[in-house]
């Protein structure tokens, strides 16, 4: 499986599921997100897995369950366990016998079955695995029941190797683990991180002294047969009825080995959301299955990732097909290439004959269409020169004892010069005050201004000649503001 970071562990039983959604909050941190039992609704089961799966979809959003990868444990009652006793090998070489330890015991109906095994190889040592099988429609039950609800299956494994391997960290937890649980109890004998044993058993009037009796017989006849050599035993008890411990202690007395009963929060830290179901032991297997769908190595056991499965076969097809694949679509690239080179080349044609067509209508419309340019160019500009020369002219007096000879403005701006002659000095002076009052022309300053003598006008003492006065005028102009 890929790492992950947060899973749902849920775990089939008789009448409902238990979940467990858990996350890494830190490498060695595991934290428990949501505790929550769904029962099954009236006339659904794992035998009706889509139906199934859309009332899970619809429980997992009432209860704000937001992570969409899940792990699957199956109860013992559902496996067909064996121990299997192989002598000292390489870690390769064992492997490699599983299968052919496999065959024999599930031969008959190999097709109906999928198999995987718990354990390790040991090159100094005998070592036990344990073949799991289950059935290949209960594989394909929560297939489909995941599938309705919208999530993503990441391993099936079994419930009880699952909480072996979780309860083996904890202090005793290597022997014997019990879990009591919905009227049935699960006897695990676990080597290590690994599980060599599983049992089912059914219990019916649990917590009476006679149901407790009826398993420690059933754990003494365990007990027997396991080859000990000696060391001793210890038993951990994971019990749904809270943390009384009076069924440890029933059985510490009757079976005369050390009993350890192990709290929820000992495998993981409950978040404030789950700190009210924490206290029953009933969620520790669905905790422990989560705990394996979050282990870099992956589950003890997984149905859905047989390391028994056969290796799919190369088929010698694969290449000749993707290399026809290919050609196909060279091939069609080529032609769509072509096909499309002609098309364009096409329109191209019809385009030049047209242009060629029309070619002196094109001439003419170009002609004018520069012609209209050029008189916009006269026709949207603003008429700065025409607007001055109009002001200026409002300012001189209908007599015609001043006048103009040259007005020069600049096309950048800047300062403007207006020239003339007057009959006298006054009137040059007249002219300035007038433009300065006018507000339209700024700073006008007269930069010359001198006589010369004129003849045939009156205004001498003869009456035949006079002088006149040359002006220039430099000023700013800024028209007023139009309304």
């Amino acid at each position: 499986m890929n790492r992950l970071t947060k899973i749902i562990g849920l775990t089939l039983g008789p009448k409902s599921m238990l979940l467990a959604e858990v996350a890494l909050k830190a490498p060695a941190a595991p934290a428990i997100l949501k505790l929550a039992e769904f029962p099954f609704p009236e006339g659904l089961s794992p035998a009706t897995p889509a139906d199934l799966g859309a009332a899970l979809a619809a429980f997992l959003k009432a209860n704000n369950f937001t992570v969409k990868d899940v792990i699957i444990g199956f109860p013992a009652r559902r496996l067909l366990p064996r121990k299997q006793d192989d002598p000292a090998a390489a870690a390769a070489v064992g492997a490699n016998t599983q299968p052919l330890q496999a065959e024999p015991e599930f031969a008959a109906e190999s097709d109906a079955f999928v198999i995987d095994y718990a354990g390790a190889t040991s090159t100094s040592s005998p070592f036990a695995v344990m073949l799991v099988a289950t059935a290949q429609s209960a594989v394909d039950q929560c297939n489909e029941i995941a599938r309705a609800a919208g999530l993503r299956l990441r391993g099936i494994t079994a419930t009880s190797a699952a909480l072996g391997a979780a309860t083996s960290a904890l202090p005793g937890g290597e022997g014997l683990i019990v879990s009591l649980a919905s009227g049935a109890a699960e006897i695990v004998v676990q080597h290590g991180k690994f599980s060599t044993q599983l049992r089912h058993l059914a219990v019916t009037n649990a917590g009476t002294p006679e149901s407790i009796s009826a398993l420690a017989g059933e754990i003494r006849r365990t007990v027997a047969a396991l080859h000990r050599n000696g060391t001793p035993l210890t038993l951990a008890l994971w019990d749904d009825a809270g943390e009384t411990g009076e069924t440890g202690n029933l059985l510490e007395k009757r079976l005369g080995m050390p009993v350890t009963s192990p709290k929820l929060r000992s495998l993981a830290t409950p978040d404030p959301a789950a700190q009210a179901s924490a206290n029953s032991g009933a969620f520790a297997p669905a905790v422990a299955v989560a705990l394996a769908g979050l282990d870099p190595a992956g589950p003890p056991v997984d149905f859905l990732h047989s390391r028994l499965a056969p290796p799919a076969e190369k088929s010698s097809k694969r290449p000749i097909l993707i290399a026809s694949f290919c050609a196909a679509v060279l091939l069609l690239a080529i032609v769509g290439g072509y096909a499309y080179l002609q098309v364009k080349q096409s329109t191209l044609d019809a385009l030049t004959a047209h242009h060629n067509a029309h070619a002196a209508e094109i001439k003419v419309a170009q002609t004018a269409a520069d012609r209209l340019a050029e008189a916009k160019k006269w026709t949207t500009r603003k008429p700065r020169y025409i607007a001055c020369l109009r002001d200026l002219t409002n300012l001189f007096p209908d007599e015609g004892t001043i006048w103009v000879t040259g007005l020069a403005i600049p096309p950048a701006g800047g300062k403007a010069t207006v020239t003339g002659k007057a009959l006298s000095e006054t009137q040059v002076r007249n002219l300035k005050d007038k433009m300065l009052a006018s507000k339209i022309f700024l700073s006008p300053t007269i930069r010359d201004n001198r006589k010369s003598a004129i003849a045939g006008r009156t205004g001498g003492a003869g009456g035949g000649g006079g002088f006149e006065q040359s002006f220039s005028i430099e000023f700013t102009y800024k028209p007023a503001e139009q309304p």
